[in-house]
């Protein structure tokens, strides 16, 4: 990945290599995908996000149940 990418797409770094291809990370999962648009950018980093947030592990506490 030669170049950083003015894409601002939320909780997610994104690069343009030399083919300009978008390469996505999300921050927190570390999960990539890459577009060659930015409209697929971004529709990648959508599904990154929404990934990310079904996917974490819940925490439940058995004192919080009656």
């Amino acid at each position: 990945m030669s170049e950083r990418n003015p894409l601002q797409i939320p909780e997610c770094d994104v690069e343009t290599d030399a083919d300009g291809i978008h390469h996505l990370k999300h921050r927190s999962s570390q999960e990539t995908a890459t577009a060659s648009t930015p409209e697929q950018a971004h529709v990648q980093g959508a599904i990154l996000r929404s990934h990310a947030a079904l996917t974490r592990e819940l925490q439940i506490w058995t004192g919080d149940l009656p």
